[in-house]
């Protein structure tokens, strides 16, 4: 699934030079949000033509699968056909503030949760809109959201009324990582 992170790293390979409104260089952007540069200088047309053809969200029977546990796609259309047209444009456009309210948008976490206004409600709104009865995603490390160390993650953690589950481990952090099959 297409993902922050990638977007960031395609407009980084896209823009180099490019300076936002802070003054700040699309390039600082990227380093300060995990970027590194021996990544982006491997970084090719392949990976870009890669990215570019990843969907923003998929509905595989009744999962609705998205990489951000946050509702900007709501943002992008009320289709997954729409959404996924509606960010493969994106990442052609040379429209930097188009990128930068798309990546501020995809800051969000926990939409979904019951500590969010709504959260419930959120979820019910995404599998209204775009089909399913489980949303699936990752963007935020279980560790984090649990408050619990990384080690102890070694499962999906399913809330939101068995609505949503979360399968970002965080191997990053230590967690051992796991595989979760869905129904």
């Amino acid at each position: 699934m297409l993902g922050n992170h990638a977007l960031m790293t395609l407009r980084a390979y896209r823009f180099p030079h490019a300076i936002t409104d802070t003054g700040s260089s699309i390039i600082e952007l990227w380093k300060r949000r995990g970027g590194i540069e021996a990544d982006l200088e491997q970084f090719t047309e392949n990976y870009a033509e890669f990215i570019q053809n990843l969907p923003a969200m998929a509905l595989q029977g009744d999962t609705l699968l998205i990489h951000a546990d946050a509702m900007v796609y709501v943002n992008h259309d009320f289709s997954i056909n729409a959404v996924n047209e509606s960010f493969h444009r994106l990442m052609l456009s040379p429209e930097i503030d188009q990128w930068l309210r798309t990546l501020e948008a995809f800051a969000e976490h926990m939409a979904f949760s019951s500590l969010a206004l709504n959260g419930g409600q959120r979820v019910e709104q995404l599998l209204k809109l775009y089909g399913g009865k489980l949303l699936v995603h990752g963007h935020i490390p279980i560790p984090i959201t649990r408050s619990v160390a990384p080690t102890s993650v070694t499962s999906a953690w399913e809330y939101s009324d068995r609505r949503c589950l979360n399968v970002d481990g965080g191997i990053y952090m230590g967690s051992p990582g796991f595989v979760h099959q869905l129904d």
